[in-house]
């Protein structure tokens, strides 16, 4: 049996995931923080075999225990999000057209693969295939328009 702290209120893969979840809970306004990996669940899986604790996932804990509830009703509103745009790309039908930025190769891939990254068939690096739905970064004007000639 694996044995958390009740502050532990989402467990990643890796420790990337788990800092870009405690800075999605910054814009919260949601303390939090990654938990090394002494903190993985406890000792459970300790054997004569394995003399370390076994690997049960990277912690995501909330610091202030009066915001547990919210982020784990936070967690729950991001993971109905996530499910139902995925649910949405897997109906999309048709091709969208991706370019390598390596070797310049444009491929068409399913639409359904749309905001996914996939390997360019020709150098094999990788290519970000466009979400036409996805919404526009709003500061993407502002890098074209420093870097445009003045009219």
């Amino acid at each position: 049996m694996i044995n958390r702290d009740r502050r532990c209120v989402h467990v990643v893969p890796d420790a990337f995931l788990g800092e870009v979840i405690v800075s999605w809970f910054a814009t919260h306004g949601i303390d939090a923080e990654v938990m090394d990996g002494g903190t993985n669940g406890g000792l459970e899986g300790i054997t004569f075999m394995m003399p370390g604790p076994s690997y049960k996932g990277i912690e995501v804990w909330v610091l202030n225990p009066a915001d547990i509830e919210r982020a784990i009703a936070l967690l729950g509103e991001k993971a109905s999000e996530v499910a139902a745009l995925s649910a949405e790309r897997r109906m999309r039908t048709g091709s969208i057209e991706a370019t390598s930025d390596e070797c310049g190769r444009v491929t068409p891939f399913p639409a359904a693969r749309a905001g996914r990254t996939e390997s360019c068939p020709q150098c094999h690096r990788y290519i970000d295939v466009p979400d036409p739905d996805a919404p526009v970064d709003d500061d993407s004007w502002r890098a074209r328009e420093e870097t445009d000639p003045p009219e």
